[in-house]
Parts: structure tokens; sequence; C-alpha cells
């Protein structure tokens, strides 16, 4: 996993955005497809930010299926796509495609609808991540 700078990271959702949008993204990803992943995996915020969290779940599961599809190929190169950021591991969890469970337990909880968890990729990450995961996952 690799940290890096927010404006970094707009950068690489404005040219995953921009391929999309020209009508270039079959090429692209026929071309690089996990380029296309590396992309699409940090756009995910900002998606869920213009778009909201069903677009940011399409693209989700558009990224799953090139990992899927060309994921084999991620050493190839002679280097390690990084194909993953620090908060990725939970969208399966924050974006319902996982189901959770309590273990058993005859446990009662109450979560409210809050601003943060109605952005839940945004809000999966800094201090509100705890917020956004119980959430999700009761």
């Amino acid at each position: 996993l690799t940290h890096v700078q927010p404006n970094f990271l707009t950068a690489l959702a404005d040219s995953f955005f921009g391929v999309e949008r020209t009508g270039a993204l079959g090429g692209a990803i026929g071309d690089c497809a996990l380029g296309v992943a590396v992309l699409l995996v940090n756009a995910l915020p900002f998606a869920e930010a213009r778009w909201g969290t069903r677009k940011a779940r399409q693209y989700y599961l558009l990224y799953r299926e090139l990992l899927g599809k060309f994921g084999h190929l991620r050493n190839s190169s002679g280097f390690t796509w990084n194909l993953h950021t620090h908060q990725s591991a939970g969208y399966p969890l924050i974006m319902g495609l996982q189901k959770s469970s309590c273990f058993g337990f005859d446990l009662k909880i109450y979560v409210y609808e809050t601003e943060f968890s109605a952005t839940p990729v945004i809000c999966s990450q800094g201090m509100f991540a705890d917020e956004v995961f119980v959430h999700k996952f009761m």
C-alpha cells in the first residue's frame, strides 16, 4: 500500500474520468488494463463526491472485474502494480457487496443516518472511518 499526496490522487481520478468521458475506456483497458485499475481504485472517493455512492459502486465493480481478468499480469512487467489503496480493503463491506454478521450474538445497536454515513467511500478513511464501518457492518 502507498500513501500519496491528495493532489496526485485528484490527478489520477481526473485522468480516469477523462478517459471515460472521451469514450476511450475500452481502448485504454485493451492497452493497459492494470493501469486503468490503478486510476479507477484511486478515483472511487472522487466519483462518490461527484456522482454519489451508486456510481462509485459501479466503478468498484469494474475495478474488481479488471482485477479478475488481468490480475494475473500484476508482476509480469518486472514491477508490481499498486492495485490497492489504504482504504480499498473495506470497499466490499461499505458498498454492500459483503454480508456482515454479529456472530450469533443477540446484540442490539442503533445506528442513525448521518452526513458521514451518506458518503461511505469518502469517509472510509480518516477519523470518521469507524462511524462508516459500524454503520455498514450493522
